[in-house]
């Protein structure tokens, strides 16, 4: 029930983004500590709410797919069911990543699934007018089935689950920085990949990569999402590429391999290729200026790294 003022939002958005650049500069060890907490609080509200609220759910409301904005939805929904690959950016700071991953992997995907559709049917099972939801309408909903004190909750779950999402990206976000600054030809400074002297982090990598977010906090949830799904969609349509690449050209080494052959490899990628091409070509047609932003930050991005090599 509270507004922030401009002003208010940017200097919370800045503590926010301050105690993250701290916790990963303490390492990998304390982000996973501290996520995993965070994630017993976020998980804890929706919880409540899908049991309290379980006995509302009925037929599914009809849908006004003319009402429906198709490229909001799938970014939405893309970016909210998407980031699990990065978590191979921090395999060498974990121990059996190989036994680890897989298991981890599984019990994420299901739980995020979970969380996202079991909340979302309760909710609109209770108000299926959907022309009434706006950002943070669940929270409503909680305060509708289990008074002020779930609705308080769910709100503050949602701001630690954001919280939670920007500790752990950050993290992998900058080992990925860190990796090019690593390897020789690339356009980005070695001093990047200087560790702590005791934390034996990358922490100049961390500070500098918050500093350039520090540019990102006057815009709105949507506009990100936006401007975040073009990059992701590129990134995914290479990540596929490279799996079927190499499912083609390698052998089992003794690493992780999904079981499946090349046309297996191939069939799965199929569908999150389409819908990678589906969302870069709605967003083509939008216009705005997240598309022309991204625009310009990969060909700025290219010609940067051309003239690196020149320069080389």
């Amino acid at each position: 029930g509270v507004t922030l003022s401009e002003e208010m939002r940017w200097w919370g958005c800045f503590s926010a983004l301050a105690i993250v650049v701290v916790t990963n500069i303490a390492g990998v060890e304390v982000v996973g500590k501290i996520s995993y907490v965070l994630c017993l609080l976020v998980c804890s509200p929706p919880l409540i709410l899908v049991l309290l609220g379980m006995g509302h759910v009925g037929s599914i409301p009809a849908t006004n797919w003319q009402q429906l904005h198709w490229l909001h939805f799938l970014t939405s929904l893309m970016w909210n069911t998407s980031g699990f690959d990065d978590a191979g950016a921090s395999a060498a700071e974990i121990e059996g990543p190989r036994e680890v991953f897989p298991k981890a992997l599984g019990i994420s995907v299901a739980l995020v699934t979970a969380l996202y559709i079991l909340p979302i049917a309760v909710g609109v099972a209770v108000e299926p007018n959907t022309e009434l939801w706006h950002d943070g309408f669940l929270a409503k909903i909680g305060a509708e089935l289990g008074g002020v004190a779930l609705g308080l909750a769910m709100s503050i779950a949602g701001f630690v689950s954001s919280l939670a999402q920007l500790n752990a990206l950050l993290c992998t976000s900058v080992r990925e920085v860190i990796c090019l600054a690593e390897q020789e030809g690339q356009p980005v400074p070695a001093v990047l990949g200087r560790l702590h002297p005791t934390f034996r982090t990358p922490h100049v990598g961390t500070v500098a990569f918050a500093i350039v977010m520090l540019g990102t906090l006057k815009y709105q949830f949507v506009e990100l999402i936006a401007a975040t799904v073009i990059f992701d969609c590129v990134s995914f349509l290479i990540q596929f590429a490279t799996w079927i690449h190499f499912r083609w050209h390698t052998e089992p080494d003794g690493a992780f391999r999904a079981p499946l052959n090349v046309a297996g490899v191939a069939l799965w990628s199929t569908g999150p290729i389409f819908l990678c091409c589906l969302v870069l070509f709605l967003t083509l047609s939008a216009g705005g200026d997240a598309l022309y932003g991204t625009i310009l930050v990969y060909i700025s991005g290219e010609v940067l790294y051309r003239g690196y090599q020149l320069r080389r």
